[in-house]
């Protein structure tokens, strides 16, 4: 994440007209919602919205992968830096 957030950093010293930042949220283990929130604010140091566009958990067990789900989510609507209309869902009904 440092090397993205660097390179960002990078574009707007250089001119380059960014609009926003997209992240990515595919995760084989779970972190709780102020873990989630403190990674969308390392990524906030640019200084530009966050887009969430993808998000899944893979884990077999369908209550886990939910409360998960539930969570993430939670932090990402909570989180005062991210813009939501993005997000979608994967792996949740077809795991």
């Amino acid at each position: 994440m440092q090397k993205y957030i660097a390179q960002a950093k990078e574009f707007l010293k250089a001119g380059v007209p960014l609009e926003g930042l997209g992240v990515q949220g595919h995760f084989n283990s779970a972190l709780s919602g102020p873990e989630i929130l403190a990674k969308l604010d390392e990524v906030a140091t640019v200084g530009l919205p966050i887009w969430v566009t993808e998000l899944d958990y893979v884990n077999a067990d369908d209550q886990k992968r939910a409360d998960f789900l539930e969570d993430a989510l939670y932090a990402f609507f909570r989180s005062d830096v991210t813009c939501h209309s993005m997000i979608r869902l994967y792996e949740f009904i077809f795991v």
